[in-house]
């Protein structure tokens, strides 16, 4: 077989382009992804093995980015509007030229109801073959619901990628959903850390990404679980110790109004013990803190990283 990747650390999520390596069609593919967990590289209980999730993507040649959108959303002094800046990042991994733009729609997540705003679309750029090119919108939210620890509101956003192919209509060549809240985070020597104009005390502790008996399995509802005790029991803060969470995790969260220090590495260049992640922290670093950030910057929970 044919390697395509080599990730040394087990707690960001990370894609790989397989696209190069498949047979032709009608060919078996065989795609394996080993996990080698060897000698003393954790202080706590880390599992071994593949314990979140893994998706295949199949996607257009001209498509949005992998964690290619990013929801910044800035709220008006009195609290009244919210101007919701969108960027997509569109890529055109084909042999051709493509025209495309960018198209968003905000609904409330159940995505069946969709907000009393226009869509807002960017203008359409050129994307050369092998390049990428990055869109902007702005839209705006009146009367916003916020997202806070005891009311967590949540929006969508429909975020499409329209591609105009040479003598056809507009089609819609990629779709991605993105959930986000709208709130203002302040922090201050005086008035210390503020949450849509409130002082708030944070009330949390470090969880560790285990789930107890079941093991190091990031299953969806166990996850949501753990957070729903944390809030019945006064929590309204959480760390992750010692490494990026995993996804379903941030999205209970910010279902449930749990805010999130968002936590990288638990060892730097200087190791704790002797496998750990200082023997990859000089060359992984930077690729696997962007990789973090990413993916986890439009959740509204996350307010320290």
């Amino acid at each position: 077989g044919e390697h395509l990747l080599f990730h040394p650390f087990g707690y960001t999520t990370f894609s790989v382009d397989i696209t190069d390596a498949l047979r032709a069609a009608g060919e078996q593919n065989v795609l394996a992804v080993r996990i080698s967990n060897l000698g003393t590289s954790s202080r706590w209980y880390s599992g071994s093995g593949i314990f979140r999730h893994v998706h295949l993507t199949v996607t257009d040649a001209t498509h949005i980015k992998h964690w290619g959108v990013a929801i910044n959303p800035q709220l008006a002094a009195d609290f009244a509007a919210a101007r919701v800046n969108v960027t997509v990042t569109g890529e055109n991994d084909g042999q051709v030229p493509t025209t495309a733009a960018i198209r968003v729609v905000f609904h409330w997540p159940e995505g069946s109801v969709r907000l009393p705003s226009e869509p807002a679309a960017s203008d359409a750029k050129l994307i050369p073959p092998g390049a990428s090119a990055t869109f902007s919108v702005v839209g705006v939210l009146l009367q916003p619901m916020l997202w806070g620890v005891r009311s967590p509101s949540m929006y969508v956003a429909a975020v499409e990628l329209v591609v105009s192919d040479a003598g056809g209509p507009d089609r819609v060549a990629d779709r991605v959903d993105v959930r986000f809240g709208v709130r203002k985070v302040e922090w201050g020597s005086k008035l210390g850390f503020r949450l849509n104009g409130e002082s708030l005390k944070l009330r949390g502790g470090c969880l560790h990404h285990d789930n107890g008996p079941l093991g190091a399995a990031a299953i969806d509802r166990a996850e949501e679980r753990r957070v729903e005790i944390l809030k019945r029991n006064g929590y309204n803060a959480i760390r992750t110790a010692h490494n990026p969470a995993s996804p379903a995790l941030l999205d209970a969260c910010d279902r449930l109004g749990m805010l999130v220090v968002n936590e990288a590495f638990d060892s730097w260049s200087k190791g704790k013990l002797a496998d750990d992640y200082h023997l990859y922290f000089d060359a992984w670093w930077h690729r696997d803190l962007a990789d973090m950030v990413l993916r986890d910057r439009n959740h509204p929970s996350v307010v320290i990283w």
